[in-house]
């Protein structure tokens, strides 16, 4: 009897929670894009400097 009231609460608890939950697991997955986006133009950034160190350095 105990563990069917604690499932019940449980589950009003999750059904509660579920869209802010669905919502901040959203923004996080778009917090992350814009990271990995960031990253990825550092990347390009930081390998168009590896090239153009790499082109001066060939030059000398």
């Amino acid at each position: 009897m105990i563990t069917i009231g604690v499932d019940r609460v449980w589950h009003a608890i999750l059904a509660l929670s579920a869209l802010p939950a669905m919502q901040r697991v959203s923004l996080a997955m778009t917090r992350l894009g814009i990271a990995f986006d960031s990253l990825g133009s550092l990347g390009i950034a930081f390998d168009s400097l590896v090239s153009l160190g790499t082109l001066s350095l060939a030059g000398l």
